[in-house]
């Protein structure tokens, strides 16, 4: 391996690079807990009704579990490689 030297200037482009990476990623988890929260919330508005629909409620469950694994791929995928 070659010794390389890291200029002050690249080293701190690099810091802002993997800070900006980070906010991102827990910028997409918010997002992701947010449309959950409203998931859980048509789901219990709809199973509280006397005349509910289990096709709609279960159709809602399916959309949530694609979305969970949606978001482990896509938030997995940007996590990494950010090492500090």
């Amino acid at each position: 391996m070659s010794d390389q030297k890291v200029s002050k200037k690249e080293q701190v482009r690099w810091e802002n690079f993997m800070l900006q990476a980070e906010a991102t990623s827990w910028s997409r988890f918010y997002n992701f807990l947010m449309f959950t929260s409203i998931l859980i919330l048509a789901w219990a508005t709809l199973f509280q009704q006397s005349g509910r629909d289990d096709f709609v409620l279960g159709a809602i469950s399916i959309l949530g579990l694609v979305s969970g694994i949606a978001c482990s791929v896509l938030c997995g995928n940007s996590r990494r490689y950010q090492t500090f």
